[in-house]
């Protein structure tokens, strides 16, 4: 493992204390809003020195999306059990994510790449975005969380039609 890879794995190890939103600690929502704004730069500054030391690697990309996934999913999990973001949004995402890994597993045991979306990338920038703005107490973080839903389910469709166009 090098250092981009160490950074990656700090996302999952930050994923269990999103939890801290449910307790009762003062503060929580700061703290939480900290986790997840130290799990956006470690998202973005990973793949910058994968990249930059020329360290990229099949492993690497796994653990970064893995990293993703459980990160994101964790904090919108939370959010949902306290009651501050409706429950059908984090099974949006959940859904999505598990039929996108899904397809992705088949298609490398097929030798199939399926490269990811610049509407992909956006979509992860927007959960990123609103939840920080929830956490924020920001009135139109809902509209952010719409539209990156908007975005989980294009960059889905994408997914799924790149992946039955590859197949055939």
């Amino acid at each position: 493992m090098h250092l981009a890879q160490y950074i990656t794995f700090l996302r999952i190890l930050l994923s269990p204390l999103a939890l801290i939103y449910l307790s009762d600690m003062d503060y929580k929502a700061e703290i939480v809003l900290a986790i997840v704004v130290i799990g956006g730069f470690t998202d973005y500054v990973d793949g910058l020195i994968a990249r930059k030391q020329g360290m990229t690697s099949p492993f690497g990309a796994i653990l970064d999306y893995t990293a993703d996934k459980v990160f994101v999913l964790s904090v919108l999990f939370v959010l949902s059990i306290a009651g501050d973001l409706p429950a059908w949004i984090t099974f949006i995402f959940i859904f999505r994510e598990i039929i996108v890994m899904g397809i992705r597993l088949y298609a490398s045991h097929q030798s199939i790449t399926i490269s990811a979306s610049p509407i992909g990338k956006l979509k992860t920038t927007m959960i990123f975005l609103a939840i920080v703005l929830l956490l924020m107490k920001i009135s139109y973080a809902d509209y952010v969380f719409y539209f990156a839903v908007l975005l989980a389910i294009v960059s889905f469709l994408d997914y799924v039609f790149k992946f039955l166009k590859a197949v055939k």
